[in-house]
């Protein structure tokens, strides 16, 4: 008999729900999650936060019976209360172990990862809705080494959750000398990020079919040259979904 969910859980199932509601949320394509193996989703980060892939975790967790593993920014472990819910609803700070994938796969569950990261989610207003991972390509390495389809996810909405004034990602570089660290003016309702609610903007999520992507040549010159070209692909299959999810939107 399984667990009941511990009060955290509880907890942020409520608030997700919540946000379901402030962002009149809806999601297209569901059904590729029901019925694909275990797979990568691989999403648009958008805004700072992913309200959009926490929104579809909770989905999952009513339909599909878990909340994905999932890669989260590290900065939510320098909180402890915070971390330990964050795990509590299978996020990582990093992607999962080969023992961790063993156990994924065998229960038939997907993973979720936004690689774009602050590349997408700290930008200034006349910046949004452009897919940029920048150099990131860890997760293709994760669903090259466990023979993973990749799910494409985007969202419209997310970029208007809050206005940005700056490029918080290349701010903090030159502050800090670190790229992770949020050096980023917005504004929300009623102030300044992170200490104001998000503009109540409603968010579309489209969920694309698995791309799978084949083995990976032995050579390490030709397996590179494979993630770049699956790399160009998974990023040019996303922002064509976005631009459609967007011209769909506005008509």
């Amino acid at each position: 008999m399984a667990r009941p969910p511990s009060r955290r859980v509880r907890l942020a199932l409520a608030t997700f729900k919540f946000w379901t509601q402030y962002f009149r949320f809806e999601t297209e394509g569901f059904d590729v999650l029901a019925t694909t193996e275990p797979a990568l989703i691989v999403g648009y980060h958008g805004g700072p936060w992913t309200f959009d892939l926490w929104m579809l975790a909770a989905r999952m967790y009513d339909e599909l019976g878990y909340f994905p593993r999932a890669t989260w920014h590290r900065i939510w472990w320098r909180f402890p209360a915070l971390g330990r819910a964050v795990t509590e609803l299978g996020g990582g700070p990093g992607p999962p172990t080969d023992a961790e994938m063993r156990g994924i796969k065998a229960r038939g569950e997907h993973v979720v990862t936004a690689p774009g990261g602050t590349s997408e989610a700290l930008r200034p207003f006349w910046r949004s809705y452009r897919v940029d991972f920048g150099r990131r390509r860890g997760y293709l390495r994760l669903a090259y080494a466990h023979d993973l389809p990749i799910i494409p996810v985007v969202a419209s909405g997310l970029d208007e959750t809050f206005v940005g004034l700056n490029d918080g990602r290349a701010l903090s570089t030159r502050l800090f000398g670190r790229e992770e660290l949020p050096a980023w003016l917005a504004l929300g309702m009623g102030g300044i990020w992170p200490f104001a609610l998000p503009f109540p903007v409603k968010i579309h999520q489209r969920i694309g079919d698995p791309i799978r992507l084949g083995p990976l040549p032995s050579s390490p010159s030709d397996a590179d040259a494979s993630v770049e070209q699956a790399h160009a692909h998974v990023t040019k299959t996303l922002q064509s979904m976005l631009d459609g999810l967007r011209r769909d939107r506005a008509g």
